[in-house]
């Protein structure tokens, strides 16, 4: 959300950034700012403007991170960030660590687990392929 005022000096630093973002702004509807607004189009325009200031930086050193909800798939995922910025995004669950008891039955309505949303593509196999190798070291 703060990315604007802090561009030069990461790309100046050379730190490796990761930027959570969960795809296009249906997918990103659970991450809101203080005001209980959708930060899509915040965190958007603010990588758009990395991306502009310091290609070079972005592409080297910035990775994307998506959480994986009842409001996304991977499939939609995948095409948003190769579409709008070039790249891929690492896609994990929803952690079940912590969720307290009052909390269980919303956080099962928010969950998605990655085969459910991968049968969903026609391209499941090509996906699961390319972007989840790790499953079969």
């Amino acid at each position: 959300m703060l990315l604007d005022k802090h561009i030069d000096f990461l790309a100046e630093k050379n730190f490796n950034l990761l930027i959570s973002l969960d795809g296009d702004e249906q997918s990103q509807s659970y991450r809101i700012d203080h005001s209980g607004k959708n930060s899509f189009n915040q965190v958007v325009r603010n990588v758009k403007l990395l991306q502009e200031r310091h290609p070079e930086y972005f592409n080297e050193s910035v990775n994307f991170i998506s959480v994986l909800h009842n409001r996304n798939d991977i499939e939609p995922i995948l095409h948003f960030f190769n579409t709008h910025f070039d790249k891929s995004s690492r896609i994990v669950l929803l952690s079940t660590i912590g969720i307290s008891e009052n909390k269980k039955e919303e956080f099962k309505k928010m969950f998605q687990n990655k085969t459910q949303s991968l049968l969903k593509s026609p391209n499941c196999e090509t996906i699961e392929m390319e972007y989840f190798l790790d499953q079969y070291t």
